[in-house]
């Protein structure tokens, strides 16, 4: 998974890294409806979800950053 600033040429790997984190969930939602509740389990949706939100958080800095240094510069 990566984290870096959003950039016009990482912004393409970044929407990689969520469709591959929401694959996943779907697998792990499979096992879940499959029989398969276990702790691990659970814990490996939760931990999705932490990553996805990670990387929205980041992204979501870094429009924060720029709209800031956007504002000084005028």
């Amino acid at each position: 998974i990566l984290i870096f600033a959003v950039q016009p040429a990482h912004l393409e790997a970044i929407l990689d890294d969520l469709d591959a984190l929401d694959l996943a969930f779907l697998e792990l939602k499979s096992d879940l409806n499959d029989g398969a509740q276990n702790e691990e389990l659970v814990m490996a949706m939760i931990e999705n979800y932490r990553l996805k939100l990670k990387i929205l958080e980041r992204i979501l800095d870094d429009l924060d950053e720029d709209r800031d240094e956007t504002q000084l510069n005028i």
